[in-house]
């Protein structure tokens, strides 16, 4: 009970929130993470259990730095009703959260009509014609052929242990689990890939590469090749290069693996469906200082698992959110 209640008592000092922002840096600590959780701390998400947040692991300490940790596990957010507050957390719960792992992390403008939550049905789930998945159906969403989505797992009733990629088919934007190519191709007859029912999602909508709410943000689509891929061959990361980010080391970035566009719905050679990025991943900027000489002051994402970035059919692909905090 004693460390429970210091636990209780000094979490809240270790948040490094960005002031007048709805984007910040969260690092976890000794204070405020246990066992397989962390908690944020943040005045529009403390006693707001309709806050929608969006996260994405940050291998560099402080968001930038010369060190960093490696974070493999798929990732959610859920509200802890007991403490009134939103928590990161490890889907796999046998499995702590290490200490030292930074956390970008975005709160939506309340009320704003691109940020919405989204939970799978057994009807969704069949829609999608594959178990893995299921159809998003909403308003800011269908039919929205040329929209950008990006989602965080937001945890109501069941833990989906699974790294989530996107994609537009039939008029419909989709959310699939990864891992289940090796199902599909009868090389495992484990249905873990499966989208559970009840499994609910955090949405954001980006249309015309505006990132609702976010004054200095950009949004942009990447995909990898052999030249912009490091660390193995063809290689587990993939550097971005866009003016907006590059050598900034206080950009906040988010990304989603996108599987692309079905068929009949392709608007440009970049939307091509395929393939599958088995995630999870992080974002990491390459410090000049560090250990390594891959392509200095360029921020890059990786597969925290190490498993090689897909080319075929073409370049594995991503949406990516950069965002610039303002004074």
């Amino acid at each position: 009970m004693k460390n429970y209640i210091l636990f209780v008592l000094f979490w809240s000092l270790t948040c490094t929130a960005i002031d007048g922002q709805d984007v910040y840096r969260h690092e976890t600590t000794f204070e405020n993470t246990s066992r397989y959780f962390t908690k944020l701390n943040h005045t529009n998400l403390n006693d707001h259990p309709e806050a929608i947040i969006f996260i994405m692991p940050n291998w560099n300490t402080n968001g930038a730095g010369v060190t960093g940790m490696d974070y493999d596990q798929n990732a959610g957010v859920w509200y802890d009703t007991r403490d009134s507050v939103w928590t990161i957390f490890n889907q796999d719960t046998t499995q702590d959260l290490k200490k030292g792992v930074t956390f970008n992390v975005l709160i939506a403008p309340p009320g704003d009509k691109h940020y919405f939550k989204v939970k799978a049905t057994q009807g969704s789930i069949a829609a999608n014609g594959f178990p893995n998945g299921f159809v998003i159906d909403a308003d800011a969403t269908n039919n929205k052929t040329n929209a950008f989505i990006l989602v965080t797992q937001n945890r109501d009733s069941v833990f989906n242990n699974n790294s989530p990629i996107v994609h537009y088919a039939n008029g419909n934007w989709r959310i699939s689990n990864n891992g289940y190519l090796a199902y599909y191709n009868g090389l495992t007859t484990e249905t873990n890939s499966f989208m559970l029912k009840g499994a609910r999602f955090n949405v954001m909508v980006i249309e015309d590469h505006v990132v609702s709410g976010f004054a200095n943000a950009l949004a942009f689509k990447h995909i990898a090749d052999i030249p912009n891929t490091y660390n193995l061959d063809p290689g587990h990361g993939t550097f971005l290069n866009n003016q907006y980010i590059n050598g900034l080391t206080d950009r906040l970035i988010f990304a989603i693996p996108y599987w692309g566009h079905g068929a009949q719905d392709q608007t440009n050679d970049s939307s091509g469906g395929g393939p599958y990025n088995e995630g999870p991943i992080m974002v990491r900027y390459d410090h000049p200082d560090d250990q390594w000489n891959y392509r200095e002051e360029k921020w890059s994402i990786f597969n925290t698992n190490y498993y090689p970035l897909p080319f075929c059919p073409s370049g594995a692909k991503f949406h990516i959110v950069a965002i610039k905090p303002q004074p």
